[in-house]
């Protein structure tokens, strides 16, 4: 399978993608990975057209996408950009997030079959309470992780999630 890999923000978010991608690598994935151009300057701040202009300039077709934290923005918004079979996010950070960005998150339902999202129950950046006040999870394949940060850095999972 072809998977995009859209990471978070931060620059740490580097070291927790490529573990993430590694496991995938090594279970027979082709990944292509969102190596953010802010990653090296400190100052930067988000910008999600700048996101996409990004993601696009990959050219690349996924099967799968996996996205964390802010990528699951740019990700929901490339969605009806591409065909994929699977999207997977991580970690939306609901509470770093405007009503208008929020808002994005509706396209999900159009693909609800195909959406798997998974929280960390105590998530520092949006609870699970927090973001079911925005999403309808009965809508989606949930996966909670009994766990208070924002770290996703889980490979057998998403290797798991991957595969099926």
């Amino acid at each position: 399978m072809n998977v995009l890999y859209i990471p978070g923000f931060s620059a740490k978010n580097l070291a927790e993608m490529n573990v993430n991608s590694q496991a995938l690598e090594s279970s027979g994935h082709s990944v292509t990975k969102v190596n953010w151009e802010h990653w090296g300057n400190p100052d930067a701040s988000w910008n999600l057209e700048i996101a996409l202009e990004l993601i696009r300039s990959l050219k690349v077709t996924p099967d799968i996408i996996v996205a964390k934290s802010i990528g699951t923005l740019g990700a929901v918004n490339f969605l009806k950009e591409t065909q994929f079979s699977k999207i997977i996010l991580l970690g939306i950070p609901v509470l770093d997030l405007s009503e208008e960005d929020l808002k994005s998150y509706s396209v999900l339902k159009d693909f609800k079959n195909r959406v798997v999202l998974v929280h960390n129950r105590f998530d520092n950046h949006g609870t699970l309470e927090d973001l079911s006040k925005h999403i309808d999870l009965s809508e989606f394949d949930v996966r909670v992780v009994e766990a208070d940060h924002h770290s996703y850095q889980y490979p057998e999972l998403v290797t798991q999630l991957v595969n099926e």
